[in-house]
């Protein structure tokens, strides 16, 4: 009996310590964004998906983006939004734009699209979050777009 006395007494104050253990520390890392998809539209305009990452063991409520794209060495567009939505801990959201691509972009799309093997590209801008903390973020991402087989004039 008293043995099992002993035993609630130990487990009623371990359960009382982890009550009052401190929460787990806020962690808040820069997010960053990177192109996910780019289509290009019948009119010449591009359709871009952007995939808005957090790092952050919170969630952050993005609030801005402004970007330079840049298809190989030619800039091709600004990205700016205000999408006001929150990327969950250690997750993932994604933003549509609809975006006219300057000039000299036009043509190394259209060059991967009739067959060639990828076009590298660069992100580089800021993002504005308000939520854990009111910050702007700079970032830069580079990689590579490719045709997808089977779906006519996109690029991921």
């Amino acid at each position: 009996m008293m043995r099992a006395v002993l035993r609630a007494l130990c487990c009623a104050a371990l359960l009382l310590l982890i009550a009052c253990s401190p929460a787990r520390p806020k962690r808040v890392f820069p997010p960053t964004a990177s192109v996910q998809q780019l289509v290009v539209q019948p009119d010449g305009s591009w359709a871009i998906t952007l995939r808005v990452q957090n790092f952050s063991n919170v969630g952050m409520r993005i609030d801005g983006v402004q970007a330079r794209l840049e298809l190989g060495q030619v800039h091709a567009a600004d990205l700016v939004a205000s999408p006001g939505f929150v990327v969950p801990a250690g997750s993932v959201e994604v933003l549509e734009l609809e975006v006219t691509p300057l000039e000299p972009a036009r043509e190394p799309v259209a060059a991967v699209l009739r067959g060639g093997s990828g076009l590298r590209y660069r992100l580089s801008g800021s993002l504005t979050s308000s939520e854990p903390d009111r910050r702007r973020d700079e970032f830069e991402f580079s990689s590579a777009l490719a045709p997808v087989p089977g779906l006519e004039g996109t690029l991921r």
